[in-house]
């Protein structure tokens, strides 16, 4: 495997990959950096030719949510919307809402999927 990170020359890596052909890198990637990655197969003939590459971006917490404001209201409802988190390398799960009375304490009020 030939790994790149954000943008320095590939530095080869030597593993033996499963019969699925899935590697994971787990340790070592720092969190919004960018990797590339490429991969040879060996036999006792010699190597392939080398794959092209995939850039990926390692995983970091999302951005923050924009500040929320009501889109729709009456007596005793109200739909909120914000500007959705950048997902820095993962996509968003879900967000969750809290909730403030006379303002008080926030309190967890509802997982929303979408925004």
């Amino acid at each position: 495997m030939w790994w790149d990170n954000a943008g320095s020359d590939y530095e080869q890596y030597a593993f033996t990959v499963g019969p699925d052909n899935t590697f994971e890198v787990n340790n070592g990637l720092t969190p919004g950096e960018w990797y590339s990655f490429k991969v040879i197969a060996v036999n006792l003939v010699g190597e392939s030719v080398i794959s092209d590459s995939t850039t990926y971006i390692a995983a970091a917490m999302p951005g923050q949510p924009g500040k929320p404001f009501w889109s729709q209201r009456d007596t005793d409802s109200i739909l909120l919307d914000w500007t959705a988190s950048e997902p820095n390398g993962d996509p968003i799960d879900y967000y969750n809402v809290y909730s403030s009375v006379n303002s008080g304490l926030f309190s967890l009020l509802d997982q929303s999927l979408t925004n």
